[in-house]
């Protein structure tokens, strides 16, 4: 249960920031490169729960 619940929190972390780092780039305001990282960041939290619950269910 902990694991989904912190890939979604990673999942909307990644939402969020992803979507005001594509909103600047496509406008041509000037690029945050926080956004970009904390979306990334974001993507990997989302990625690696997701990991640890299919090793989790081959158990």
């Amino acid at each position: 249960m902990r694991n989904k619940i912190w890939m979604m929190v990673g999942a909307l972390i990644f939402l969020i920031y992803g979507y005001d780092f594509l909103t600047a780039w496509v406008s041509g305001n000037d690029i945050s490169y926080f956004s970009l990282f904390l979306s990334f960041g974001g993507l990997l939290l989302c990625f690696t729960r997701w990991f640890d619950m299919k090793k989790g269910s081959k158990k």
